[in-house]
Protein backbone atom coordinates (compact mmCIF):
# COMPACT_ATOMS: atom_id res chain seq x y z
CA UNK A 1 0.00 0.00 0.00
CA UNK A 2 1.04 3.68 -0.79
CA UNK A 3 2.17 6.07 1.99
CA UNK A 4 -1.14 8.31 0.12
CA UNK A 5 -3.45 5.14 0.87
CA UNK A 6 -2.57 4.97 3.99
CA UNK A 7 -3.12 7.95 5.21
CA UNK A 8 -6.70 7.85 3.99
CA UNK A 9 -7.57 4.89 5.64
CA UNK A 10 -5.88 6.66 8.77
CA UNK A 11 -8.02 9.49 8.37
CA UNK A 12 -11.08 7.41 8.28
CA UNK A 13 -10.05 5.77 10.91
CA UNK A 14 -8.52 8.28 13.34
CA UNK A 15 -10.74 11.46 12.05
CA UNK A 16 -14.06 10.26 10.60
CA UNK A 17 -15.07 7.42 12.64
CA UNK A 18 -15.81 8.91 15.96
CA UNK A 19 -17.57 11.77 13.65
CA UNK A 20 -19.41 9.25 11.99
CA UNK A 21 -20.68 7.06 14.90
CA UNK A 22 -22.15 10.48 16.80
CA UNK A 23 -24.41 10.62 13.35
CA UNK A 24 -25.58 6.76 13.53
CA UNK A 25 -22.80 5.00 10.88
CA UNK A 26 -20.50 2.37 11.85
CA UNK A 27 -17.46 1.74 9.57
CA UNK A 28 -16.73 -1.80 8.34
CA UNK A 29 -13.40 -2.86 10.59
CA UNK A 30 -10.52 -2.87 8.74
CA UNK A 31 -7.77 -6.10 8.94
CA UNK A 32 -4.37 -5.67 8.51
CA UNK A 33 -4.30 -2.05 9.13
CA UNK A 34 -0.92 -1.18 10.73
CA UNK A 35 2.17 0.67 9.51
CA UNK A 36 3.09 -2.49 8.03
CA UNK A 37 0.76 -2.96 6.02
CA UNK A 38 2.01 -3.61 1.97
CA UNK A 39 -0.68 -5.51 -0.22
CA UNK A 40 -4.16 -4.91 0.64
CA UNK A 41 -6.69 -3.57 3.57
CA UNK A 42 -9.59 -6.11 3.67
CA UNK A 43 -12.38 -4.44 5.31
CA UNK A 44 -15.40 -6.04 6.63
CA UNK A 45 -19.03 -5.19 8.91
CA UNK A 46 -18.36 -4.83 12.68
CA UNK A 47 -22.09 -4.99 13.40
CA UNK A 48 -24.53 -7.87 12.75
CA UNK A 49 -26.81 -7.69 10.10
CA UNK A 50 -30.30 -5.92 10.10
CA UNK A 51 -31.94 -9.08 8.48
CA UNK A 52 -30.68 -12.67 7.33
CA UNK A 53 -32.95 -11.97 3.89
CA UNK A 54 -32.35 -8.66 3.39
CA UNK A 55 -33.91 -4.73 2.99
CA UNK A 56 -36.44 -3.07 1.40
CA UNK A 57 -35.53 -0.65 -1.83
CA UNK A 58 -32.86 1.10 -1.59
CA UNK A 59 -31.29 -1.08 0.87
CA UNK A 60 -29.77 -3.72 -0.55
CA UNK A 61 -30.78 -7.98 -0.70
CA UNK A 62 -28.22 -9.84 1.81
CA UNK A 63 -28.24 -13.49 1.57
CA UNK A 64 -26.21 -15.61 4.60
CA UNK A 65 -25.31 -18.65 1.74
CA UNK A 66 -22.00 -18.43 3.36
CA UNK A 67 -22.63 -20.04 6.51
CA UNK A 68 -22.96 -23.34 4.62
CA UNK A 69 -19.15 -22.96 4.30
CA UNK A 70 -16.51 -23.86 6.25
CA UNK A 71 -15.47 -21.69 9.02
CA UNK A 72 -11.55 -21.13 6.95
CA UNK A 73 -13.04 -21.18 3.64
CA UNK A 74 -15.92 -18.58 3.68
CA UNK A 75 -15.50 -14.97 2.97
CA UNK A 76 -16.56 -12.23 5.19
CA UNK A 77 -20.19 -11.22 3.92
CA UNK A 78 -19.91 -7.83 2.44
CA UNK A 79 -16.35 -7.67 2.62
CA UNK A 80 -14.50 -5.45 0.10
CA UNK A 81 -10.95 -4.38 -0.45
CA UNK A 82 -10.82 -0.55 0.62
CA UNK A 83 -8.00 2.14 0.17
CA UNK A 84 -10.12 4.57 1.34
CA UNK A 85 -11.83 6.49 -1.97
CA UNK A 86 -14.98 4.90 -1.14
CA UNK A 87 -15.55 3.14 2.33
CA UNK A 88 -18.47 1.04 3.79
CA UNK A 89 -20.15 0.98 7.14
CA UNK A 90 -23.75 0.20 8.60
CA UNK A 91 -26.23 2.32 9.93
CA UNK A 92 -28.05 2.37 13.03
CA UNK A 93 -30.65 -0.29 11.83
CA UNK A 94 -27.12 -2.23 10.67
CA UNK A 95 -27.85 -1.80 7.14
CA UNK A 96 -24.99 -1.54 4.82
CA UNK A 97 -24.08 1.92 3.12
CA UNK A 98 -21.27 2.99 0.40
CA UNK A 99 -19.09 6.60 1.85
CA UNK A 100 -17.56 8.94 -0.56
CA UNK A 101 -15.85 12.44 0.67
CA UNK A 102 -16.51 14.88 -2.28
CA UNK A 103 -14.70 18.39 -2.48
CA UNK A 104 -16.71 20.94 -1.76
CA UNK A 105 -17.87 23.51 -4.83
CA UNK A 106 -15.98 20.52 -7.39
CA UNK A 107 -18.21 19.11 -10.15
CA UNK A 108 -18.64 16.13 -8.69
CA UNK A 109 -20.16 18.10 -5.58
CA UNK A 110 -22.30 20.14 -8.35
CA UNK A 111 -23.51 16.47 -10.06
CA UNK A 112 -24.32 14.53 -6.09
CA UNK A 113 -26.50 17.17 -5.45
CA UNK A 114 -28.19 17.56 -8.60
CA UNK A 115 -28.73 13.91 -8.49
CA UNK A 116 -29.71 14.29 -4.64
CA UNK A 117 -32.62 17.08 -5.63
CA UNK A 118 -33.62 14.83 -8.54
CA UNK A 119 -34.14 11.66 -6.82
CA UNK A 120 -35.99 13.17 -4.05
CA UNK A 121 -38.83 15.34 -5.98
CA UNK A 122 -39.66 12.01 -7.75
CA UNK A 123 -42.51 9.78 -6.26
CA UNK A 124 -40.92 6.81 -5.30
CA UNK A 125 -37.56 8.78 -4.96
CA UNK A 126 -36.04 6.79 -7.50
CA UNK A 127 -33.92 7.56 -11.08
CA UNK A 128 -34.04 4.75 -12.74
CA UNK A 129 -30.05 3.07 -13.34
CA UNK A 130 -29.16 6.18 -10.60
CA UNK A 131 -27.69 4.88 -7.49
CA UNK A 132 -29.48 6.48 -4.91
CA UNK A 133 -28.22 8.94 -2.83
CA UNK A 134 -29.19 8.70 1.06
CA UNK A 135 -27.81 11.53 2.66
CA UNK A 136 -25.28 14.57 2.11
CA UNK A 137 -23.48 15.56 5.30
CA UNK A 138 -21.00 18.23 5.57
CA UNK A 139 -17.29 17.06 6.69
CA UNK A 140 -14.27 18.44 7.27
CA UNK A 141 -14.90 21.18 3.83
CA UNK A 142 -16.55 18.28 2.24
CA UNK A 143 -19.49 16.64 1.55
CA UNK A 144 -19.84 13.05 2.58
CA UNK A 145 -22.57 11.66 0.19
CA UNK A 146 -23.87 8.38 1.46
CA UNK A 147 -25.21 5.68 -0.45
CA UNK A 148 -26.58 2.53 0.32
CA UNK A 149 -24.19 -0.95 -0.73
CA UNK A 150 -25.73 -2.66 -3.22
CA UNK A 151 -24.10 -6.57 -3.93
CA UNK A 152 -21.44 -7.90 -1.95
CA UNK A 153 -19.09 -8.20 -4.59
CA UNK A 154 -18.80 -4.61 -5.78
CA UNK A 155 -16.20 -5.24 -8.14
CA UNK A 156 -17.02 -8.37 -10.15
CA UNK A 157 -20.98 -8.77 -9.98
CA UNK A 158 -22.31 -12.35 -10.69
CA UNK A 159 -25.09 -12.85 -12.95
CA UNK A 160 -26.91 -16.21 -12.80
CA UNK A 161 -28.69 -15.61 -16.26
CA UNK A 162 -28.67 -13.97 -19.47
CA UNK A 163 -31.49 -12.16 -18.25
CA UNK A 164 -29.80 -10.56 -15.25
CA UNK A 165 -26.80 -9.26 -17.52
CA UNK A 166 -29.53 -8.10 -19.89
CA UNK A 167 -31.23 -6.28 -16.76
CA UNK A 168 -28.39 -5.05 -15.34
CA UNK A 169 -27.40 -3.08 -19.38
CA UNK A 170 -30.81 -1.45 -19.66
CA UNK A 171 -30.04 -0.14 -16.13
CA UNK A 172 -27.07 1.22 -16.62
CA UNK A 173 -28.65 2.75 -19.94
CA UNK A 174 -31.17 4.13 -18.40
CA UNK A 175 -28.89 6.04 -16.08
CA UNK A 176 -26.66 6.95 -18.47
CA UNK A 177 -30.12 8.52 -20.50
CA UNK A 178 -30.90 10.00 -17.79
CA UNK A 179 -27.65 11.57 -17.12
CA UNK A 180 -26.58 12.88 -20.28
CA UNK A 181 -30.44 14.16 -20.39
CA UNK A 182 -29.30 16.27 -17.66
CA UNK A 183 -26.47 17.63 -19.39
CA UNK A 184 -24.11 15.46 -16.67
CA UNK A 185 -21.11 13.58 -18.61
CA UNK A 186 -20.09 10.33 -16.82
CA UNK A 187 -16.42 9.48 -16.58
Amino acid sequence: MEKRDLKRMRFWEDSARPWLLERGYTLYDHFCLNETLTTFAECGPYLPNSSPLGGQFPYAFYDEWYASFEEDTRQIPYSAYAWGHVVFAQDKEHRHVAMKLVQRESEESRVMHFLFKAQNERPDKNIPGILPILEILPFAGHWLVVTPRWGDHTLTPWFKSVKEILSMIHSLLSGLAFLHGSGIVHR
